[in-house]
């Protein structure tokens, strides 16, 4: 069972999500300490201002809501399990949202044992094209 701490994206990502301007409201941000604080109380979000504000530091996002955030900005990323070791294994792909079906803008071929890694690895990739 995953901890609830699994289901945001770790501070490096959430670092470059601010700098290619994420903001969207998040009920997790981390602090100056770099430590992962999360809202008890599910009408009590924060987006990056109030992060700075509060925290002092900046807005943690869950996966699904960085998945959603990219999609909006025209970027597809998928998670799959490799098949060539009965899915132990994890990697992603990133597509360009556009006027035809979809086109591949990136693919990383190496397979990495960790869901949340295949998720860090795809964002990061998909940001590069923002």
């Amino acid at each position: 069972m995953e901890k609830i701490e699994e289901l945001f994206v770790v501070h490096e990502i959430a670092t470059l999500l601010k700098e290619k301007g994420f903001d969207e409201p998040c009920f997790g941000a981390f602090n100056l300490s770099d430590e992962l604080k999360i809202s008890n109380e599910l009408n009590c979000s924060v987006n990056q201002d109030m992060c700075m504000r509060v925290f002092g530091g900046i807005s943690a996002p869950t996966y699904d809501q960085v998945i959603d955030w990219l999609y909006k900005k025209g970027i597809s990323l998928e998670i799959y399990t490799c098949s060539d070791d009965g899915g132990k294994t994890f990697n992603h792909l990133i597509r360009k949202v556009g006027k035809k079906l979809y086109e591949i803008r990136a693919l990383n071929n190496k397979c990495v044992t960790d869901r949340r890694e295949a998720y860090n690895k795809g964002i990061k990739e998909a940001l590069k094209l923002i």
